[in-house]
């Protein structure tokens, strides 16, 4: 994880061509200082790089991308792209392919979350970017991007949106009982007051409500008025 240099790139950005190498030559340095990560970082907190040439189909992981799939490092005689797309979620296939479509066509890069199924059946979220990489026509010739294990953040994502749930339902359920309460005490009150010669009535202005309602009134008082 110690710094071992710095990778510059100038040129005269006037002329076009020119313009155009300098960003070629960027996206190859970029390429090259992930290539260069091929030895498995244990503080990188499971980030890992990918290289895709879509002219071939080939795709190179750094040892990190083996590591974050299950892949045993020293494995040597497999493949990566059908190792990537047997691993994918089976719910989160279509969304991962229409990604990775309009990607392939240079139409936009790499952004998305999707999970992946363990070899040992567990699964893992993955968060995963890509930038696009053109020839001189403008044409996508490779992808090159990195995969992050985010299973623990989406995992309390899921834990406080349930938790949110739980709240809406017990507040719902709460608002039912006293609903429930009301209406047995305007019956209690009914029966109570039916018999004297007064008239009562519940009016009700409930939190939020510009204009509260007569919940209940008495038959005498519906006389008397």
């Amino acid at each position: 994880g110690r710094a071992c240099g710095i990778f510059v790139t100038m040129a005269d950005v006037h002329d076009p061509m020119t313009a155009f190498r300098a960003a070629e030559l960027k996206a190859d340095a970029k390429a090259l200082m992930r290539a260069q990560l091929t030895t498995p970082n244990p503080r990188a907190s499971k980030i890992a790089f990918w290289d895709w040439d879509l002219l071939s189909n080939a795709m190179t992981w750094s040892e990190d991308m083996k590591g974050l799939f299950g892949v045993d490092r020293a494995a040597a005689d497999f493949d990566p792209w059908t190792t990537w797309r047997s691993a994918l979620h089976p719910d989160d296939l279509s969304a991962v392919d229409e990604c990775v479509a309009l990607a392939a066509k240079g139409e936009t890069a790499i952004a998305i979350n999707y999970r992946i199924v363990l070899p040992d059946g567990s699964i893992r979220w993955i968060e995963a970017d890509g930038d696009i990489i053109r020839d001189r026509a403008g044409k996508a010739v490779r992808i090159v991007g990195s995969c992050r294990d985010v299973t623990k953040r989406r995992q309390a994502e899921d834990e406080l949106e349930n938790y949110r749930r739980h709240l809406e339902t017990s507040l719902a359920e709460r608002t039912s009982e006293l609903d429930v309460a009301l209406r047995r005490l305007e019956r209690s009150a009914y029966e109570l007051t039916e018999n004297i010669p007064v008239g009562t009535y519940t009016f009700v202005k409930r939190p939020g409500q510009r204009l509260g309602k007569y919940e209940f009134m008495s038959k005498r008082f519906v006389e008397l008025h």
